[in-house]
């Protein structure tokens, strides 16, 4: 029984007596008897109380019965009374010495109480990390002729002080108190409770030793009832993958909008535009072949109507050029005079150098901030294309002058389509593996510090039950965790996919099943929460650099792309952005093959080093 309580706090009182009792392979009968005989022993509150709501004295009486539930034939005890009335304490002083005389248990107490040890047949009197005496209670008292053990203890205290003072008088060091410098006598009705050897091993206690489906039941009952009577954590289960990629799509890769953007107009002012007709700016002469143009720069500003874009108008370049650099405008254009005259020069072949200069529009951007700075760069250029093509052809010209000269044919994938498409990948995977590292390892952490895991170890539970015990409960809970973004994004959202469904999810979800895994191991190494979240970290900002989730993956160094795309991250994410686009092809299979067991070794080293690093410290 350890000083600290550690009990369940989802459990009820006497499921924590079932939990501890399963572990020791105790049958539902055996151990109904024993919690309804120690209930009434130890006036434990009513079996549904759950343990949080118990006091101090109440949880450690718990704890006390959880540790003896199984009649152990030994017992060790850290300071079992304290915080106990004198009516329980002597109940329970009076029930361990009926284990001793009645069923030949032996029993070791550490206590602060040192009237209490009158009682046993042997006590060790420990002062300053240094054992001062080790006799029967009764011999202690006749040495030093006092009527209490307090007393005793005492004055052996004093002995010890006046011997250290004594020693740093003759000499700087301290030699060791030496245990035979106090008479120890042998008491004799405990010599043959000490002389026979402890039976540590019955029928029950071997199988100790081997997978025992009991002991899992229990562990597995404990886990999921952790899980489903803390709301908090039903309810960041059940909203967290979802959330996460709900604010992901509106957050990435979204149309820009609203963008303030500056218009010098030197052809025409910006407010007197909207009294042109933009309709009756150009006549072709079908004679000459030749295209007359009216006010081209209102037409041309009719196609910046777009949401991306906030015109706002300038009389004055340099103006405008100065709100650009105070961050009032993402930037701004500049229209020459005679915009439409030299352009339409342009149009009929009159090019000159004055033409050429003359028929450009000028735009200054902040680049500053390079995706809304580059998205108005492109989009201005696509626009005039677009102002450019309807040009053409209300001049009767071929169409394909104004475009660009070369043809695009996309075989996969759109032109239009957002950035968030391309880190869609990534998101889902990263979601699937991140949860599954940060749920198991702050589980596992949690019931370390709350010493839940060392005290049902030693209660009978072997690690490798425990992990596998962990195991199944998260790898059901990966499931849902990895089909809800899947859901979310293709079936709400409806955006388009290509392959097989099945396929996103099988490595999506293998995915979230080495992200468990990693959590046992991260949890294994480390002693605290601070530690499990720097490894955690650790982990998480390189990898999810380097794994193609935000940039293309080929923009690495070779020697860095050699060595990344055996992570648990990289060639995952680049097999489902094939089959989200690709759909199913010969080579996809050969991806799904390469991600399955690329995930699959990773996967078996985090289980081996988890299984290592536990046996390890069980052993310790």
């Amino acid at each position: 029984m350890p000083q600290d309580i550690s009990l369940v706090s989802e459990y009820t009182i006497q499921e924590s007596v079932f939990y501890f009792g399963r572990l020791a392979n105790m049958d539902t009968i055996s151990i109904t008897n024993r919690f309804e005989e120690l209930s009434t022993l130890l006036e434990l509150p009513p079996r549904n109380c759950f343990t949080t709501t118990c006091s101090g004295g109440e949880q450690r009486r718990i704890s006390f019965v959880c540790a003896i539930v199984h009649s152990p034939p030994l017992l060790i005890l850290d300071e079992p009374t304290v915080g106990l009335d004198s009516l329980l304490r002597d109940k329970i002083w009076s029930y361990l010495r009926e284990l001793v005389e009645m069923k030949n248990a032996s029993i070791i107490i550490t206590t602060h109480y040192i009237e209490e040890c009158s009682r046993v047949n042997k006590v060790g009197l420990v002062r300053n990390g240094k054992l001062l005496a080790e006799n029967s209670p009764s011999a202690l008292m006749h040495k030093y002729q006092t009527n209490t053990l307090e007393e005793a203890y005492l004055m052996l205290s004093r002995e010890q002080d006046e011997r250290t003072l004594h020693q740093l008088t003759e000499s700087d060091s301290m030699e060791k108190i030496e245990l035979s410098d106090f008479p120890i006598t042998k008491v004799e009705n405990l010599e043959s409770n000490i002389n026979q050897p402890v039976q540590l091993e019955s029928s029950n206690e071997r199988t100790r030793n081997r997978f025992n489906i009991r002991r899992l039941r229990a562990l597995m009952d404990k886990n999921f009832k952790q899980f489903y009577r803390s709301w908090l954590s039903v309810l960041l289960f059940m909203i967290l993958p979802s959330t996460q990629t709900v604010f992901f799509k509106y957050g990435i890769g979204g149309e820009i909008r609203d963008l303030k953007f500056g218009i010098v107009n030197d052809e025409l002012p910006g407010q007197y535009c909207e009294y042109s007709n933009i309709n009756s700016t150009v006549i072709s002469n079908l004679d000459s072949l030749d295209c007359y143009v009216g006010i081209l720069s209102c037409r041309f500003l009719e196609y910046l109507e777009i949401p991306l874009i906030n015109k706002v108008y300038y009389n004055s370049i340099n103006a405008a050029i100065t709100d650009v650099q105070h961050g009032e405008i993402i930037g701004t254009m500049h229209i020459r005079q005679n915009f439409s005259r030299y352009y339409e020069k342009r149009i009929n072949a009159e090019i000159s150098d004055s033409v050429i200069n003359k028929s450009t529009i000028v735009v200054y951007l902040d680049l500053s901030n390079r995706e809304t700075g580059g998205s108005v760069k492109y989009k201005l250029i696509d626009q005039f294309l677009k102002f450019q093509e309807d040009l053409y052809i209300e001049c009767g010209r071929d169409r394909r002058l104004a475009k660009l000269p070369f043809r695009e044919q996309y075989l996969y994938g759109k032109n239009d389509e957002p950035f968030f498409i391309f880190m869609l990948p990534g998101m889902v995977v990263s979601i699937a593996f991140f949860f599954g590292v940060t749920m198991t390892s702050q589980i596992i952490l949690s019931e370390k510090c709350e010493g839940i895991w060392e005290r049902s170890l030693i209660a009978g539970a072997k690690s490798t039950e425990m992990i596998v015990s962990h195991l199944i409960l998260q790898i059901g809970l990966s499931m849902f965790q990895s089909l809800a973004p899947l859901i979310i994004v293709f079936y709400i959202f409806e955006y388009p996919y290509a392959g097989s469904m099945f396929s996103m999810a099988l490595i999506v979800f293998l995915e979230g099943i080495c992200g468990l895994t990693l959590g046992f191991c991260i949890s294994a190494n480390s002693k605290n929460h601070i530690q499990a979240h720097i490894l955690s970290t650790s982990f998480l900002f390189p990898t999810l650099i380097t794994c193609g989730f935000m940039w293309p993956f080929e923009a690495l160094p070779k020697l860095l792309q050699t060595i990344i795309q055996y992570f648990p991250f990289s060639t995952p994410i680049a097999t489902f952005r094939s089959i989200m686009k690709k759909g199913s092809t010969e080579e996809n299979l050969y991806e799904i093959m390469a991600s399955v067991g690329l995930i699959a070794f990773w996967t078996l080293q985090f289980i081996l080093i988890s299984f290592l690093t536990s046996r390890d410290k069980q052993k310790k």
